[in-house]
C-alpha cells in the first residue's frame, strides 16, 4: 500500500525589519462646513404686487362711483302731484232762435242753472297695512245731506290701486263711468243727517307694478270712491294716500315695498 505523498507547504518569509501589522486605511479629507452649503434662492420680484394693488384701488373707486350713480341720492321720497285730467270743452251748439222775452207775472225768482251737489262728503285714512300677499287701506266716511230734499239708495264704491307714470289718467282717476266694487249701501238721508261708514280696499300686490327708484320699490296708493243716490250726479273723487313728509311742505311719501311687510300709522291724504 503506498504512503501518501505530503505536499510540503512553504511559509512567505516576512522580511526582517518591516511592520507585519496591517495599515489602516487614511481617512477622507473633511471639507470646511462652509464650502457645502445650499443653493442660493433667489428672492420674488416685489412690484407685480404694488402693480396688482393699483389696479384693485382703481377699480373699487370705480364701481362706487358707479353704484353711487346708479342708487342716486338718499333723502326723503316725494310723490309728484298728479294732476287733474285736462277735457278739452265739448263744441257748443248753434244757438237756438230764442222767443220773445215775457214778462214774469207770478212774483217768483227763476231757479238757478245749476246747484251745488247736495251730498257732503269727509274721509279720514285710517291705517295701511303690508302683509306678503295684499295691501290694505282702512278708511272712514262722513256723508251729509247737506240739501233741501231727502237722498234715497245712496251706494259706496271704492278700490285701490297703485299710481304709475305707464297707467292713462282715465285709470288713476275716478270718474263717471268708472265701474267700482260696491262696500257700502245707505236706504237714505233726511235733510242734514249724517252718516259713518267705515271699511277697507285691498289690491294684491302681484297686480301692482312698483316705482323703481335705485334699489327702493314704491308704492304710490291711489284709492278711488264713486259714491250714487238716487236721482243724483255720481260723487267721484281719488285719494292719493301715504305718510306726510317731515319737511311739512304738504307732500306725501310713497310706500316702499322692499322694506317687507308692516303697518304704516298717522296716514295723509290728498284727493284730486
Amino acid at each position: 500500500m503506498a504512503t501518501p505523498t505530503a505536499i510540503p507547504t512553504t511559509t512567505p518569509s516576512l522580511t526582517p525589519g518591516l511592520n507585519a501589522t496591517p495599515t489602516a486605511a487614511a481617512p477622507l479629507p473633511s471639507l470646511p462646513s462652509s464650502t457645502i452649503a445650499a443653493p442660493e434662492e433667489r428672492a420674488a420680484p416685489w412690484w407685480p404686487w404694488i402693480v396688482a394693488a393699483f389696479f384693485l384701488g382703481g377699480a373699487t373707486f370705480a364701481g362706487l362711483w358707479w353704484l353711487r350713480r346708479r342708487i342716486g341720492p338718499v333723502g326723503t321720497l316725494v310723490v309728484p302731484e298728479i294732476e287733474r285730467p285736462r277735457v278739452p270743452p265739448a263744441p257748443s251748439p248753434a244757438p237756438e232762435p230764442r222767443p220773445e222775452p215775457v214778462a214774469n207775472t207770478s212774483g217768483t225768482a227763476p231757479a238757478p242753472s245749476a246747484e251745488a251737489h247736495p251730498l257732503h262728503i269727509a274721509i279720514e285714512l285710517r291705517k295701511l297695512t303690508l302683509t306678503l300677499m295684499n295691501a290694505t287701506l282702512g278708511y272712514r266716511l262722513t256723508l251729509t245731506n247737506a240739501g233741501p230734499e231727502p237722498l234715497e239708495d245712496i251706494a259706496i264704491a271704492a278700490d285701490l290701486i297703485g299710481a304709475h307714470g305707464s297707467l292713462p289718467r282715465e285709470v288713476l282717476i275716478a270718474g263717471p263711468a268708472t265701474e267700482l266694487p260696491i262696500g257700502h249701501r245707505l236706504a237714505g238721508l233726511a235733510p242734514g243727517e249724517s252718516a259713518e261708514v267705515a271699511g277697507e280696499v285691498r289690491v294684491p300686490l302681484a297686480q301692482l307694478r312698483p316705482i323703481s327708484q335705485g334699489r327702493a320699490q314704491l308704492f304710490v296708493p291711489l284709492a278711488r270712491f264713486r259714491i250714487d243716490a238716487k236721482e243724483q250726479e255720481p260723487r267721484c273723487f281719488t285719494l292719493v294716500a301715504g305718510q306726510p313728509s317731515p319737511s311739512g311742505n304738504g307732500a306725501i311719501q310713497p310706500v316702499r315695498l322692499d322694506h317687507g311687510p308692516r303697518v304704516y300709522d298717522g296716514l295723509a291724504g290728498r284727493a284730486f
